[in-house]
């Protein structure tokens, strides 16, 4: 009896890597930071390949991308954890960025302009 192996897949490169990062971080803040379902990751994945320009045949599924996303976010927490805020990590700033969120508008910081005749600031 012969068995037929699964082909390995190929790993994940830096860009891509990147592109998953950027391509969740745009699903999960859409969904106001809610759980993705499996269309959701399909999409995610779809974006991926996209933006990768790969063939098919190398393209991403949605169960691997999001498999690699469970993986990124264990590690960054680690790192965060261990580290007190930075690391040497690749993806450590793109995770920060995506775990700490876009500032909704009242967190943002106030830009300051000066006045037009007294010399005080004005809030922008």
């Amino acid at each position: 009896m012969m068995t037929t192996r699964k082909p390995q897949p190929i790993p994940w490169t830096h860009e891509g890597t990147i592109h998953l990062i950027r391509a969740y971080q745009e699903k999960w803040y859409s969904l106001s930071r809610a759980s993705l379902n499996v269309s959701q990751w399909e999409e995610v994945a779809s974006t991926i390949t996209a933006r990768s320009g790969l063939a098919d045949e190398d393209a991403k599924s949605a169960t691997q991308c999001r498999h690699k996303m469970e993986k990124l976010r264990r590690r960054y927490r680690a790192e965060r954890q261990g580290l007190g805020g930075s690391s040497s990590w690749p993806y450590f700033h793109s995770m920060d960025e995506l775990d700490r969120g876009p500032f909704p508008i009242s967190a943002r910081p106030l830009t300051l302009v000066p006045g037009r005749d007294d010399g005080n600031f004005e809030m922008e």
